[in-house]
């Protein structure tokens, strides 16, 4: 893959056939609003950050998967000043942080900073156990589960300061096709109550 920083707010990846054919990813599998590009471009917009110092996390995101002769796909993200600015031919909108959550707020920090930590709040169980059973096999870090207040959803936090960055972005990439991520600040009288401590991902995996 390689990859490039277009403006402040463009990045563009070259993704070669190659690179599909051993992911099995298809051009299908770019469609607009699908779980797999949610967590595509999660995985993309980190590597970005990581590699570029690409920041657009406060911005409404777009996307643009582009097939060249030969097979290879050029896919594009950039940020929009509005969502009125995305239309039919970009992805349906998808913000990575919550902007105002009772128990979750924002930090202001860009959320796919390597802060040692990953967030991913998920809107059933069901969907907390199916990212688990995905990441269990390359994944055994400390992590853990809440349930957040006043909801029927949950949080998971993952311990990543001692993965390999490939590591963290598969791991991005696989939460976020599952719930969203996001920077935890705590700051709310209402706390994430531990329903599993430190194993989080392999006690859901084995449901």
């Amino acid at each position: 893959m390689k990859f490039k920083k277009i403006s402040d707010t463009s990045v563009r990846f070259l993704i070669e056939m190659d690179e599909l054919k051993e992911k099995k990813i298809t051009l299908d599998q770019f469609r607009y609003g699908s779980r797999f590009m949610t967590g595509f471009t999660a995985m993309l917009l980190d590597i970005a950050y990581r590699k570029l110092n690409f920041d657009i996390s406060e911005n409404p995101i777009m996307t643009e998967a582009v097939p060249l002769p030969g097979g290879d796909i050029l896919f594009t993200i950039s940020a929009a000043d509005s969502l009125e600015e995305l239309d039919n031919r970009f992805a349906r909108f998808s913000k990575y942080i919550p902007l105002d959550e009772r128990a979750i707020k924002p930090s202001g920090k860009n959320h796919f900073s390597p802060s040692g930590f990953i967030f991913v709040r998920f809107k059933t169980l069901k969907d907390a156990i199916s990212a688990s059973r995905i990441i269990a096999p390359f994944f055994s870090g400390k992590s853990s589960l809440y349930s957040i207040p006043d909801s029927h959803e949950y949080m998971m936090s993952l311990e990543t300061r001692d993965i390999s960055d490939d590591v963290r972005s598969k791991l991005l990439f696989h939460l976020a096709e599952y719930g969203s991520i996001f920077q935890y600040a705590g700051g709310s009288n209402k706390h994430p109550v531990a329903v599993i401590k430190n194993k989080a991902v392999s006690s859901l995996s084995s449901l």
